[in-house]
């Protein structure tokens, strides 16, 4: 919506800044977000799991740590994703 506001808006410079900072933000929350499931996985799955399946602990930890480290890829993705969206860029996303 930001995006699509500043279009019409004729204001590219805005819609420019906006988008940078969105990303920078988005990628800093994925590395935040991304370290923490890394360092903690383990702990927050036995907090479901309870005590007893080591294994099933291992494998969810494992699963938690490959999708922490594309958090801020998802980030970035979703947007860019608004934001071309919102330039009325439909059909690329």
């Amino acid at each position: 919506m930001y995006a699509a506001q500043n279009h019409g808006g004729r204001r590219p410079d805005r819609i420019r800044r906006g988008v940078v900072e969105a990303t920078w933000m988005a990628v800093a929350a994925g590395v935040v977000l991304g370290a923490l499931l890394v360092a903690f996985g383990a702990p927050m799955v036995r907090l479901f799991i309870g005590e007893g399946s080591d294994v099933v602990v291992d494998d969810a930890h494992r699963m938690l740590i490959i999708n922490g480290c594309g958090y801020w890829a998802l980030g970035m993705l979703f947007v860019l994703r608004g934001a071309l969206q919102g330039l009325g860029h439909t059909l690329v996303p």
